[in-house]
């Protein structure tokens, strides 16, 4: 597993996590308890990854509104999790997914 958080003006503002899996039914077990544990309406997008889903929420409560944006993907042997907070707009995550993506890709294809 390698992780990463990030940071904006001294404050967390979401991470990404890497899990990498041997076996494709580890793979696709750990893509789909991620998915159940988002839950929501998970909007597909073929052009990251092998498999890719995005969940955003967006809800005030005590004056305090929370926004984040989940963007959960398959690579070779590797089930991709980033979450970014403080947004609910889909492409602000798709866009660092598709970079991540291409980068990872060297990396965890054999």
């Amino acid at each position: 597993m390698i992780s990463q958080l990030f940071e904006r003006s001294g404050e967390t503002s979401g991470g990404v996590t890497v899990l990498l899996y041997d076996n494709d039914s580890d793979l696709i077990s750990a893509y789909s308890m991620i998915q159940a544990i988002l839950g929501g309406d998970n909007e597909q997008h073929p052009a990251i990854g092998e498999q890719a889903t995005v969940t955003s929420l967006s809800q005030s409560a005590f004056g305090i509104t929370i926004e984040l944006v989940n963007l959960t993907f398959i690579r070779c042997n590797a089930v991709v999790q980033t979450q970014l907070l403080g947004t609910s707009y889909a492409g602000d995550v798709e866009a660092y997914g598709k970079r991540l993506d291409k980068r990872l890709a060297s990396a965890v294809c054999n």
